[in-house]
C-alpha cells in the first residue's frame, strides 16, 4: 500500500484513464470524495 490508495487501486487507474494526468486527477478526486462521504455516513 502506498499512501491512501492500495497498490491494486493504483494499478487499476491506468487502464481506465489511458494514463492522462487530468483523467487520473478526476478519478482519484472522485474516489476520495466518495470515500469521505461513506465515512461520514
Amino acid at each position: 500500500m502506498t499512501g491512501i490508495f492500495t497498490d491494486q487501486a493504483i494499478e487499476a487507474i491506468g487502464p481506465h484513464t489511458g494514463g492522462w494526468p487530468r483523467l487520473i486527477n478526476i478519478q482519484v478526486s472522485t474516489a476520495l470524495l466518495y470515500g469521505a462521504q461513506l465515512k461520514r455516513n
